[in-house]
């Protein structure tokens, strides 16, 4: 057991930095009013209760829940938690990630943390800025052409306000007076199939994860924020940080490139609140309630996914249909429950809350990878059966819309024009970067073309110096032959030259012999005359 805070109600047993479950006890003895009242004597034991996240629900699936202890830190965190979920949104599926729990107890910290550029990422970011650095350096790695953008939206006493506009409104007052949301609203998504669209929600062309850390930190410094009893910096909002992700992919059989798509949602729910507890009054205690029937209403859809009724209660409240595809949709959703030891009863409802939540189970669908043209004809498709729909309504003839019906098929009108406007944009990107690539292309090939003349050319003047070399090793070896030939009558000179000087010296002696013969013949005339 480990004490989370000194003299709190609650104690709480997670079996390390990270677990598959949470023991939690209250150590304040319970005794009921009415065995006081008697006079019976009671043995007044701990609350305990057991939370495991780990089971497995069906054979062969991973653990569908961690606990993480109060010393584990962000780090371990995004690597155990957003890391997969990063990896899934680049392989094109849509993937939310949300914060939920009694307000204090750290869930704006767990999703954003310290957004500081000083010196990079600092190691108190949250999961927010993680994921953008993590995509951004994926997306180095892949070398892949790519396009990221990003919104901020909160939602706050049920009103849509964009974080990121350039001319952003504040709110008036926190009374039951309608704020100037700058035209965003709510409807369906007839391509995903299932979420919705807010229209005229902004997105932003970031390149880096500066960029999207700079539209972070200003769209948190536009929330509503507000000092209570329970957190000095309140969250008075919910927030949803969306990226979205289009990765161009080559085409395997050579035809035109395909575009993948992959979003993001990173959702930081306003914590529920105890008005006693935190001293909310007049406007701060309508917030509160705004945000406790919105969670309310979030709950509510969640004790219908799991108990699978037919109809599931959305509308109830925008936070449930911004959910909507987050849950129980086509999207891959994780949920982080976070919980303090300030009040034993809000824990155990959070705890509740996530043990019910996990049981959902969503149907994930990989977003459906096309083609420009294919987009665009879609795009086009549909602008042409909404001006079908105003014309039989102007001629009255056909079917006819109610002023409902006409705002929202309106409204998805001028999305998909504004979408097709982007997309059309991007084509004409698209195209300029492809006449630059087949002006270097070209440029190339001229470069080629002329690199091979003088390849050719150095090839001839090569073999020219191959005949040359080819002439002096013929010489060489002629000459390498003569300087045998002259080696051989110099030896047979020397040997001759030899036999001369023996027949010589013999030729000088007997010459010598016949000049003492010779000598000796006038000297015997002398020798016989008489004396």
């Amino acid at each position: 057991m480990q004490e989370i805070t000194h003299n709190a109600p609650l104690v709480a047993s997670v079996g390390g930095l990270r677990g598959n479950s949470v023991t939690l006890t209250n150590p304040n003895p319970v005794v009921s009013s009415a065995s006081l009242s008697l006079g019976v004597p009671t043995i007044a034991t701990p609350i305990s209760r057991t939370y495991d996240f780990g089971n497995r629900p069906q054979e062969g699936r991973d653990p569908l829940g961690n606990v993480f202890g109060p010393d584990a830190d962000q780090v371990m965190l995004y690597n155990d938690v957003a890391r997969p979920i990063l990896d899934q949104v680049l392989q094109g599926y849509n993937c939310t990630i949300f914060a939920y729990g009694q307000t204090g107890t750290g869930k704006t910290y767990t999703m954003e943390g310290d957004l500081s550029l000083d010196r990079g990422i600092s190691r108190s970011a949250g999961i927010i800025p993680r994921t953008l650095q993590s995509l951004f350096h994926k997306l180095a790695e892949d070398k892949a052409e790519f396009s990221v953008r990003c919104s901020f939206v909160e939602l706050y006493n049920e009103e849509l306000r964009d974080l990121n506009a350039l001319e952003f409104a504040e709110p008036q007052s926190t009374t039951s007076q309608p704020m100037d949301n700058r035209g965003l609203r709510i409807y369906d998504d007839k391509n995903a199939g299932s979420g919705v669209v807010i229209q005229g929600l902004e997105e932003t062309l970031i390149t880096s994860a500066e960029e999207g850390l700079k539209v972070l930190k200003r769209g948190s410094e536009r929330r509503q924020m507000a000092a209570t009893k329970c957190n000095e910096q309140s969250s008075r909002s919910h927030s949803i940080f969306t990226i979205t992700l289009h990765i161009k992919e080559a085409s395997r059989t050579g035809g035109e490139d395909l575009l993948k798509v992959g979003k993001l949602n990173l959702v930081d729910l306003a914590g529920s609140e105890n008005v006693g507890r935190s001293g909310a009054v007049q406007g701060r205690a309508r917030e509160a309630g705004m945000i406790n029937a919105s969670l309310l209403a979030l709950g509510r859809v969640i004790n219908k996914l799991v108990e699978k009724e037919k109809h599931i209660p959305y509308r109830e409240s925008k936070l449930t249909r911004l959910l909507q595809d987050s849950l129980g949709g086509r999207t891959k959703t994780t949920i982080i429950a976070t919980i303090s030891p300030v009040n034993f009863d809000e824990t155990i409802s959070t705890l509740d809350y996530a043990l019910r939540a996990k049981t959902i189970q969503n149907r994930p669908e990989v977003n459906q990878r096309m083609t420009k043209n294919i987009l665009l004809g879609q795009y086009a498709t549909e602008i042409e059966r909404l001006k079908a729909d105003l014309l039989a309504a102007r001629e009255k003839n056909g079917i006819f819309f109610s002023s409902a019906s006409w705002a929202e098929l309106a409204a998805e009108q001028e999305a998909r024009r504004l979408a097709l406007e982007e997309s059309k944009k991007l084509l004409e990107i698209n195209e300029a970067q492809l006449d630059s690539s087949r002006d270097q292309f070209e440029q190339s090939m001229r470069l080629l073309g002329t690199r091979e003349e003088e390849l050719r050319k150095v090839g001839v003047e090569l073999e020219g110096k191959r005949s040359e070399v080819r002439g002096l090793l013929e010489e060489v070896e002629k000459g390498q032959k003569a300087l045998e030939e002259e080696g051989w009558l110099r030896e047979a000179f020397e040997r001759s030259r030899s036999g001369w000087k023996g027949a010589a010296g013999e030729a000088i002696g007997d010459v010598d012999g016949l000049r003492a013969k010779l000598g000796e013949l006038i000297s015997m005339p002398e020798r016989m005359e008489p004396s």
